[in-house]
């Protein structure tokens, strides 16, 4: 059985409440990109909410993991430390696994406004802009703590279970772009003004630009022109990655467009969902081209690492014959 990944989008700093930071027992640091703060159980969580369990060191370990490999994978230089907040909830009736935040900032206009969370922000434009809190949160849900397996190990030892790496991996993929604005109306999120201070701004995000559908129309522009941007059940093509956008016929909040159809890519890594034994750590070769799309520095592609270190070779060799 497979269980849903879900990235929740929060309403822009503007409107954020406050995020506290608490004194959990625990904190790490993940080079110099992220500093983690693992709420323990009773430990002040997001929106006035509490953890709900204590973070033992495989759970801890397997979230930095995950967050090492966003750093190896990535070589856009931070404005500033990253920080993570990582807690735990109770979600006894829910099939989510994990879900993630990073507010996102906008300026008012009347016209379409594209987006960044507050992770895009500082690492991928080396901004040092804050918020009231933590930059990425991450929320676990103890309902599957005896479904997920914690070790390093890709292992068939623990057959039966949803590997956290994997989960938080991904989790950090949304609040780093994958992530998408649109309604099921075939819209995408307005922000609207006070009667003060009165605007109407279509909101849309950097991978929501790269959606085009059959025709090749971007369905951002669209939206923009007053036209539906899309409907339910459409292909919609990332750029010229060869991936698709998860958009099912029936509108599944929070999956819906802001996943890749694993139809394109059976390994993606920020597909919408997980089934157990399956180990997702890392992102593909569409994925990291799409990365590249939205604007990330990655680590070179296989080709352009060969031939750097060929001409590396070849300016050896030219310097033992002098």
């Amino acid at each position: 059985m497979k269980r849903s990944f879900w990235i929740g989008i929060i309403c822009a700093v503007c409107c954020l409440g406050s995020i506290p930071l608490s004194s959990a027992v625990q904190t790490a640091s993940v080079g110099s990109t992220f500093s983690c703060t693992f709420l323990d159980s009773g430990d002040q969580g997001f929106f006035d909410s509490s953890s709900t369990h204590t973070w033992d060191q495989g759970q801890i370990d397997a979230a930095l993991r995950a967050l090492s490999t966003w750093d190896s994978l990535i070589t856009s230089t931070p404005g500033r430390t990253l920080t993570v907040g990582l807690t735990w909830y109770d979600g006894a009736n829910s099939s989510t696994l994990a879900s993630a935040y990073s507010p996102y900032f906008y300026y008012q206009s009347n016209g379409p406004q594209q987006v960044s969370t507050l992770a895009e922000s500082v690492w991928r434009d080396g901004g040092t802009r804050s918020g009231a809190g933590y930059d990425i949160y991450i929320q676990c849900n103890t309902a599957h703590l005896d479904s997920l397996y914690y070790g390093a190990a890709l292992s068939a030892e623990y057959t039966g279970k949803y590997d956290f790496q994997s989960i938080l991996t991904h989790e950090v993929g949304h609040t780093v772009g994958f992530l998408s604005l649109a309604t099921q109306t075939g819209a995408f999120q307005v922000q609207s003004g006070n009667a003060s201070a009165a605007y109407s701004t279509m909101l849309y995000t950097r991978y929501d630009s790269l959606l085009t559908n059959r025709e090749g129309q971007s369905i951002v522009e669209k939206a923009g022109n007053g036209n539906t941007a899309f409907t339910l059940g459409e292909t919609l093509s990332l750029a010229d990655t060869g991936l698709t956008a998860y958009n099912p016929s029936t509108w599944q909040q929070g999956s819906s467009m802001a996943h890749i159809d694993s139809a394109s890519d059976l390994d993606a890594l920020m597909q919408y969902s997980l089934s157990p034994d399956t180990y997702h750590r890392t992102l593909t070769e569409g994925e990291m081209e799409l990365m590249r799309s939205m604007g990330w520095n990655m680590v070179p592609e296989p080709c352009t690492s060969a031939l750097a270190l060929l001409g590396l070779a070849a300016l050896t060799l030219r310097r033992r014959r002098c």
